[in-house]
């Protein structure tokens, strides 16, 4: 019911409209006479709600104003301040952290190099005693043998 009777509200505007102007135009130049009619009315009751009020009233609105837009300002430039200052800190983080990764890879590499070299290489009995510990611990471990 509310649609039909949106609808009919709707078509007896534009009626009232077509009448008023003594004019028969299409459905989309009634929709933009009546929404530019609609505007002007909402533009002046704000503005004549404005031009009511007593100069002390209307300097009270005007600071109001006035400090949210300087707030609002102030916020977004320290945003966009603070927001470029932690960017460059987190580059300048993240580049030791490179850094000092690479060294940290070039120093395993080195060490497994030279630990490789001073180390003679297991006998095939040693190979076996290594096999047979490690999976005495893996089974005290995790319960379980190796293979």
């Amino acid at each position: 019911e509310s649609s039909q009777a949106t609808t009919a509200t709707t078509k007896t505007t534009r009626r009232c409209i077509r009448e008023k102007r003594g004019e028969n135009r299409s459905f989309f130049a009634d929709v933009w006479y009546y929404n530019r009619q609609r505007c002007k009315h909402i533009y002046f009751v704000m503005i004549g709600w404005f031009r009511r009020l007593t100069p002390e009233q209307r300097r009270i609105w005007s600071i109001g104003a006035g400090v949210v837009v300087a707030g609002t300002l102030f916020k977004t430039v320290y945003f966009n301040f603070s927001r470029g200052l932690l960017v460059k800190n987190m580059d300048r983080t993240h580049m030791d952290a490179t850094k000092h990764w690479e060294e940290a890879r070039k120093f395993a590499e080195w060490s497994e190099k030279d630990r490789h070299s001073r180390v003679p290489p297991l006998t095939d009995e040693q190979r076996e005693q290594l096999e047979a510990y490690l999976d005495l611990v893996a089974e005290k471990r995790f319960g379980e043998k190796r293979r």
